[in-house]
């Protein structure tokens, strides 16, 4: 199932909504605002998504990749404010541990 609630200005995700999200394949959350409106991505997104293998978080003033989001097959994280060594310390994180087990 996707779901895709882009462009909504989201400002806060209450716990209620973990038996939602696990059902939930894919979804597109791009373009709320998420980190200027106080959503903590860690703790109210990726501890609850426990079924998600793709994910849209584009457009949401992201520049810290220090949360852990290697469990994903695919990730957009386009139209955020990051730069060029946030991006190759999360591929080196994302990337290592699934080429140490070949």
């Amino acid at each position: 199932m996707c779901s895709k609630i882009g462009g909504n200005n989201i400002s806060d995700i209450n716990l209620n909504c973990q038996a939602f999200f696990a059902y939930i394949g894919e979804i597109d959350i791009s373009h709320n605002n998420l980190i200027p409106n106080g959503v903590s991505l860690r703790n109210k997104l990726f501890n609850n998504f426990k079924n998600v293998w793709n994910i849209n978080i584009a457009g949401n003033n992201i520049s810290d990749l220090s949360s852990n989001f290697f469990f994903f097959n695919r990730i957009d994280l386009s139209d955020n404010p990051l730069d060029l060594p946030e991006i190759m310390s999360f591929l080196t994180r994302s990337i290592t541990p699934f080429m140490l087990s070949l």
